[in-house]
């Protein structure tokens, strides 16, 4: 069984006006990076409806797909976006999975209460977040109650990190490394995902051309990520399948990699799971 771990999925009503859509709702960083390219290109960014998405996966020969959420600045976009999958995974349980995205902003009570009606829907994970991104840090009390309920539910938390050598994007934001590694340290039952950053650096590191201090950073950190818990343990090494792409051209990408054994991703959270 192939699963692509990493698929973004919207509303049909944000696949036909992206900017408009996000500006009613307040996501001036979703628009920014869905708009009109600033040098008049053409964007590479398609749009899918679940039908569409269905057919890529046949055609790519992906079994199962995991449905991220978007790391929303409002936490009423966040559950939009949860009641949007809800209905997708109802519609296709053999399929489909998804992710709950929340918003700290809601505070601790209403974050709860969001995941635990994502819980009751069929959802089995949280992410894709990033705090930087959203408006709030990594030590937010809401976010850690959120982490508290994925350890004992055992869900998958994906969190979007940016490395540092990469190229920059509209709506690019840092990821502060040491205080990520402080947030895994005090969640150690959590199986994160580190989407991006975990499939690249070690690339990075090979790459004599990027600044030493880069080379550096990525040297002293893997260690330390691995020292962390066995969720680390093969971070570097070990991949999920992922398209990334609302259209999942997987096959024209080259994403595609045939896992050594059939498992889905929310089965695997009783072994450790590696960044995406």
């Amino acid at each position: 069984m192939i699963t692509d771990c990493h698929v973004h999925l919207y509303p049909d009503a944000a696949n036909a006006d992206p900017v408009g859509w996000a500006e009613a709702r307040g996501e001036t960083r979703w628009a920014a990076m869905v708009g009109p390219r600033a040098d008049g290109g053409t964007s590479l960014q398609g749009w899918a409806d679940l039908a569409r998405l269905l057919r890529d996966m046949d055609v790519a020969g992906v079994d199962r797909s995991v449905l991220l959420g978007w790391y929303w600045e409002q936490a009423a976009t966040c559950a939009e976006q949860n009641r949007f999958y809800a209905q997708c995974v109802r519609r296709h349980p053999d399929r489909l999975e998804a992710f709950a995205t929340v918003h700290a902003g809601a505070g601790t009570a209403g974050v709860l209460g969001e995941l635990a009606r994502c819980r009751e829907e069929g959802l089995t994970g949280i992410g894709e977040l990033c705090p930087p991104a959203q408006g709030f840090g990594y030590d937010d009390p809401a976010l850690a109650a959120a982490l508290e309920r994925a350890a004992d539910w055992r869900w998958p938390v994906n969190l979007h990190v940016t490395e540092p050598a990469g190229r920059p994007y509209p709506g690019r934001v840092e990821t502060p490394f040491l205080e990520l590694l402080a947030l895994a340290a005090r969640h150690p039952d959590v199986r994160f995902v580190l989407a991006h950053w975990g499939g690249l650096l070690p690339f990075f590191e090979l790459n004599r051309q990027w600044p030493s201090r880069w080379r550096m950073c990525i040297t002293i950190l893997r260690p330390r990520l691995c020292s962390i818990g066995p969720r680390f343990s093969r971070w570097w090494r070990r991949r999920w399948v992922r398209s990334e792409s609302c259209t999942v051209r997987i096959i024209r990408y080259g994403f595609i990699q045939r896992p050594r054994r059939s498992r889905s991703l929310a089965a695997s959270s009783t072994k450790s799971v590696a960044a995406a």
